[in-house]
């Protein structure tokens, strides 16, 4: 690892001139138990203009190094809670963000946003600056569930927020929603889902708590504490969720991810195909060829750090042509249509050979029935994707 401002050279097969955009707002009014995302919880108005300002010398710093063309392909607002910032705020970023890449009418824009901040007007603002794409928060429809998460919201304020949603007519919208939670059973979590497909979102994201997580849970559910699930129960909830979703018309078109016909989330597709990205804020993540920069994930030090300079605080690290295409090989495998071998053919110095990496490790996948392999293609069976981090560790070179 190490320092460096030369993010442009390419792998040789890098999908070249899309670029996708991500901004990190990491401000939340509450650090839940189980949020593995640098944020911090707080909702200083001066802190959070601070932040703004930091943020829109960056842009401009990094804008200004980029290629003069480039497609546009989608802009994601994440945190954090981007929701949680004043009316005032979110036209900032909104107008910050237009000025600096010009957004076409097509290209997709998503901020995520919480049931508890999400109100008609900050809804009608971002809708104004081009945002359409809403992600929201919900986690769960059932309040005691909730309360089990340590979030702060009720179910009503879900209500709330899809009212706001519905009037600033944006028409493609995400439910977020975390499944194996201890103490929840498949008939309540099955409950969970008719409703969430009552709704009728465009997409929902379903999220398996993992054991480590549902350990850090507050006990509020019987005031004892919860047996997280074994991967035998994670697996039936799974394979409920599956089920449940496909016969609601939601196609599962990656391991966590359900959309109605024509409305995938082009961000995700992006970053599992491997296209580049550029990642702004504390912590965020760019992938420009072959190199990937972090953001120092710490606040004070980014907001100390533009104040000096134009550039954020950051470590560069350049990726072997081997670590380029085992990662869109993992990736690439999470989508259930899978990958194509393509790009360990040509001349980009990949082993590629029948004795090779990766073909060894995935003839003994394909045995173990972890994939399928169709001519060029391969992708993860039902049981891979069931153990998806388990195959992906076998992958890798």
């Amino acid at each position: 690892m190490r320092r460096s401002q030369n993010g442009m050279r390419r792998c040789a097969f890098d999908f070249v001139n899309t670029l996708g955009v991500y901004l990190h707002l990491p401000f939340c009014d509450s650090k839940c138990p189980y949020c593995a995302f640098y944020s911090v919880p707080a909702v200083d108005s001066e802190l959070i203009d601070a932040y703004i300002e930091a943020l829109t010398r960056e842009i401009r710093h990094r804008r200004a190094r980029l290629p003069a063309a480039f497609r546009l392909s989608s802009i994601y607002i994440g945190g954090g809670t981007p929701s949680v910032l004043s009316v005032r705020q979110l036209e900032r970023i909104g107008d910050m963000i237009r000025d600096a890449f010009r957004p076409a009418h097509d290209t997709e824009w998503s901020v995520e946003c919480n049931p508890g901040s999400l109100d008609r007007e900050k809804a009608a603002v971002l809708k104004a600056a081009g945002v359409n794409r809403i992600s929201l928060g919900a986690q769960s429809l059932d309040d005691d569930i909730l309360r089990s998460l340590g979030r702060r919201h009720q179910v009503s304020e879900v209500w709330r927020a899809l009212e706001a949603i519905r009037s600033a007519q944006i028409s493609n919208w995400n439910m977020d929603l975390i499944a194996c939670v201890p103490g929840v059973g498949e008939r309540r979590w099955h409950k969970v889902l008719r409703q969430a497909v009552e709704i009728q979102p465009t997409h929902l994201s379903v999220y398996a708590l993992t054991l480590d997580e549902g350990r850090r849970l507050p006990v509020v559910m019987g005031q004892r504490p919860l047996a997280t699930l074994d991967d035998s129960g994670q697996l039936r909830m799974l394979r409920l969720t599956r089920d449940c979703l496909q016969a609601a018309g939601y196609w599962r078109y990656e391991i966590s991810n359900y959309a109605l016909a024509g409305w995938r989330c082009r961000h995700h597709l992006d970053c599992w195909r491997g296209r580049d990205y550029l990642g702004l804020g504390a912590s965020a993540v760019s992938r420009l060829g072959a190199w990937r920069r972090q953001n120092v994930p710490d606040l004070q030090a980014y907001l100390d750090g533009l104040q000096r300079q134009d550039d954020a605080p950051h470590e560069d690290e350049k990726l072997s042509p081997q670590v380029c295409a085992a990662e869109r090989l993992v990736f690439g495998l999470r989508q259930i249509e899978g990958v194509t071998l393509d790009f360990l053919q040509g001349d980009e110095g990949l082993p590629a050979g029948p004795h090779q990496w990766p073909r060894p490790a995935l003839r003994e996948l394909q045995q173990q029935d972890m994939i399928w392999w169709s001519g060029n293609r391969i992708g993860l069976t039902e049981r891979g994707l069931e153990l998806a981090d388990a195959v992906a560790l076998e992958l890798w070179p």
